[in-house]
């Protein structure tokens, strides 16, 4: 299981450049304008809409798919997902249509110190924007279908065309239409993925769109295993609304300067959270209904342990290189250098978040997995009312750093309370925890005096010059500090390189 989620990760990896290419293109044609705002809270406010109907479903569909899929046999789950997807397809027009009909009041509500002008501007991108509702939740239950026939490397072949395809588009109409630029890549971007899930079905003859009666009691299957979870998804939902109408408030270009300086921890994070959905989940639930505790607690280490390694690999890199690579990304003449320092802090602060959230979601899909899911929903929802108290109470006095600082202590209270519900050898839990948290604040420190040192030495004047330079300060360090601190990846390569010495000393 390491090695698929290794090389998953990878190919996720991989993709990181084009989101980069496509962070640095919108902040050299939009930089932190009230037209990026405006796009920002108006598609962030569907996507929002979206994941809190939807959401719960989505998360656990794979868990239930296999599950059926296992018990039932496969045509009994291709049944009950065809319902599934009718349903959702439904539910969502009808919430496109409100969306046309009350987006004034929306408009108003998401950004209440707007003026009348900017609330127009406002209302017209929502109603744009809202009928991405419609495709949205088909391409992520059609690549969940495909991961639950463990089918994990095409969807991501998928997404990275497509994602090559939006850059092109921004490019190209970007000059012409503005903000509307992102609209149209986006949907297009869109359509591309759900042909390709149209073309994969047909290939593998899963026969996803077989004529039959759509079932109200199938969707409700699903729609009962994922209960516990709306609650937890609406306040997180909301919790994203109101952040960004607090952070509204505190003047033009705030809501963009957050959004630029969580982009690039929000690539990490979504590779992450893709790598533990994808096939951790499938894993641990075969594992479960199979009663094999030996393999779900050996899958549930590998996880913990090389997830929590590229994150403090990636937490030291920021630590030296957010200036640098916040620098380089977002070059415009309408960012301020006041406003590239608020990114660039920011940025390292939500890249410690990344550790709470991670350690989060893990716990919480182990949770599912041994049928706590309605503790993992309480404590879900609680982290979220936490995260929109803590915004409320401490904004007039932390300001914009309030927001990555809440999100860090209500996810990591939130995983303690799990990982103590963890039901095999918790103590090995807290072990790793802390040998891969002193790994990570030992590689941070040799990370950021090593380049100051070299920087106090000799004058270095290229942004990509210094960026390659910490990346290979950081990998030398890694080599050695990942040996010391016994980081199992390390370990391999030391025993392997040894074995490639030995070989050819004989």
């Amino acid at each position: 299981m390491r090695k698929a989620a290794s090389l998953l990760f990878l190919l996720k990896f991989l993709k990181a450049p084009l989101s980069i290419i496509t962070l640095s293109l919108t902040a050299k044609y939009f930089g932190v304008s009230l037209d990026r705002d405006i796009w920002l809270l108006s598609f962030s406010f569907i996507i929002m809409i979206d994941l809190a109907i939807w959401g719960p479903i989505n998360e656990t569909f794979r868990a239930k798919f296999i599950t059926i899929k296992e018990s039932e046999g496969e045509i009994a789950a291709l049944e009950h997902t065809r319902s599934l997807l009718a349903y959702i397809f439904l539910g969502s027009l009808l919430v496109v249509l409100l969306m046309e009909i009350f987006a004034p009041m929306i408009a108003s509500w998401i950004a209440p110190n707007f003026t009348e002008e900017e609330s127009k501007s406002l209302t017209s991108m929502l109603r744009w924007v809202s009928p991405i509702l419609l495709f949205n939740q088909f391409v992520l239950l059609g690549n969940s279908i495909l991961n639950a026939y463990e089918i994990f490397y095409a969807p991501e072949l998928a997404a990275f065309i497509s994602q090559g395809a939006n850059i092109l588009l921004l490019i190209l109409l970007a000059p012409y239409i503005g903000i509307y630029s992102l609209l149209f890549s986006t949907a297009l971007s869109s359509f591309f993925q759900i042909a390709f899930l149209i073309f994969y079905y047909r290939k593998l003859r899963i026969p996803i769109f077989k004529r039959q009666t759509i079932k109200f009691e199938h969707f409700w299957f699903f729609f009962l295993f994922a209960v516990p979870f709306f609650i937890p998804y609406f306040f997180g939902q909301l919790n994203g609304i109101i952040e960004k109408s607090i952070a509204s408030t505190l003047g033009t270009g705030v809501v963009s300067t957050i959004d630029y300086a969580r982009r690039v921890p929000d690539i990490i994070n979504g590779v992450l959270i893709s790598v533990v959905l994808t096939i951790v989940v499938p894993l641990l639930t075969k594992n479960f209904v199979r009663k094999d505790e030996d393999s779900f607690n050996a899958n549930f280490m590998s996880s913990f342990q090389l997830g929590l390694f590229l994150l403090m690999a990636f937490v030291a890199f920021m630590a030296t290189g957010s200036m640098h690579l916040n620098t380089l990304l977002y070059t415009s003449n309408s960012i301020s250098f006041d406003a590239m320092k608020d990114i660039t802090d920011l940025s390292v602060l939500y890249a410690g978040a990344l550790i709470a959230i991670f350690l989060y979601l893990l716990f919480g899909m182990c949770m599912i997995s041994v049928g706590k899911s309605k503790l993992y929903a309480v404590l879900g929802a609680g982290a979220q009312v936490f995260i929109i108290l803590l915004n409320m109470l401490l904004v007039e006095r932390v300001g914009m750093y309030t927001f990555p600082l809440s999100i860090f202590v209500a996810h990591f209270v939130s995983a303690i309370v799990m990982a103590y519900n963890y039901p095999y050898d918790k103590k090995q839990i807290a072990v790793e925890f802390i040998r891969y948290v002193l790994f990570g604040v030992v590689l941070s420190i040799g990370v950021y005096y090593s380049y100051a040192s070299l920087v106090y030495m000799y004058t270095l004047n290229n942004i990509i010059f210094e960026i390659i330079i910490i990346g290979v300060i950081q990998i030398l360090l890694m080599l050695v500090m990942g040996y010391l601190f016994q980081i199992k990846e390390f370990v391999d390569l030391h025993h392997k390189a040894k074995a490639v010495l030995t070989k050819f000393t004989r």
